[in-house]
């Protein structure tokens, strides 16, 4: 029934008011479901998701790894979700791997002394700069060696340049490896003979009162272009096939690798420098003492010239397999 007062308002019955407003709940639930319809659609356009598996086009939700152990030695990550990974206080730490890290980028060190090998393999996001810069900050109390295979072009003046130019105490070396399907050879080799360079150095500093040199602030000053205060040199070869290319600061290299057999030489190992970069055992060069014999006149050219060594070293050896976003099957890794 209706009701129509003098004044010609109309009033609805219970059940006329109850109709309009199920009316008027459909139609707003009906502009709801079209809104949500095209909020959906807006969101698949972006994805953000951090998964390892889906491909990423915003940036990544910041996901860090704190790490914090007394007795912690080192920490393997396999397609693994995090962005950063964080070394507050690890003074056991000795290695870090990730492989296949899809968006892990940034390293921080804060207390991890004695932390030396980073192995970083198909980790497309990794901001190469900026976790070299890392390690290279570290004090030097051990040798470090960091095997990189980049999922993205690199540029290697830019990238030589940062690295030689800045204010890192150690000797570097940058090996630039294109074998592919990758060999391991060089990479395998390099921690030998990385240890007998600094290990010459840390003995004339030592015992032959020989000066260490220094990369302070004013020592950058002094030398502000290119060699930057450093005696550097490129190396290059084949290595079953491969090419290579070393550009490096190390001393003694050079005069050891040209150097004739000793006594001392030991033909039971495979390789030679026809077959990778440097093969000590093949020229007998066992020891620090044994290739200080070796080099003798070098060093005494280097203490009339009053030019300081570091007493550690950093190898960074770059893999170039991956670097068309492909990445390629490896046992190894």
């Amino acid at each position: 029934e209706v009701w129509i007062p003098k004044n010609g308002a109309r009033r609805y019955s219970e059940r006329e008011e109850k109709t309009g407003e199920s009316l008027q709940s459909r139609e707003l639930s009906e502009v709801a479901k079209t809104k949500s319809r095209h909020a959906m659609k807006r969101k698949r356009t972006a994805d953000k998701s951090t998964s390892t598996s889906d491909p990423v086009i915003e940036d990544d939700h910041v996901q860090v790894l704190v790490l914090k152990s007394k007795n912690l030695v080192g920490v393997t990550m396999t397609n693994c979700g995090i962005t950063d990974l964080v070394l507050k206080d690890c003074p056991k730490m000795m290695f870090i791997h990730a492989t296949r890290c899809r968006v892990l980028k940034h390293l921080k060190v804060e207390n991890a002394p004695i932390v030396n090998r980073f192995d970083y393999a198909q980790c497309k996001k990794l901001n190469m700069d900026q976790v070299l810069d890392q390690i290279l900050r570290m004090p030097p109390e051990r040798n470090r060696i960091i095997y990189l295979r980049p999922m993205q072009q690199v540029d290697t003046l830019t990238l030589e340049q940062k690295l030689f130019s800045g204010p890192y105490p150690y000797h570097i070396c940058i090996i630039h490896e294109f074998s592919n399907p990758p060999n391991v050879r060089n990479k395998v080799r390099i921690r030998s003979w990385m240890d007998t360079i600094a290990n010459i150095n840390q003995e004339l500093i030592k015992y032959e009162f020989f000066p260490e040199a220094t990369r302070s602030e004013d020592d950058l000053k002094k030398c502000p272009k290119y060699p930057w205060g450093r005696e550097i040199y490129t190396l290059e070869g084949v290595v079953d096939g491969a090419p290579y290319s070393m550009i490096s600061d190390f001393p003694w290299l050079r005069s050891l690798r040209a150097a004739e057999p000793n006594s001392f030489a030991r033909y039971d190992f495979e390789d030679d420098e026809e077959s990778t970069i440097y093969a000590p055992r093949r020229k007998g060069q066992l020891s620090a003492d044994i290739c200080m014999e070796t080099i003798g006149e070098e060093i005494s050219e280097m203490r009339q010239m009053k030019k300081g060594v570091f007493q550690r070293v950093v190898a960074i050896f770059i893999h170039y397999c991956d670097v068309n976003g492909e990445p390629v099957e490896d046992d190894y890794i």
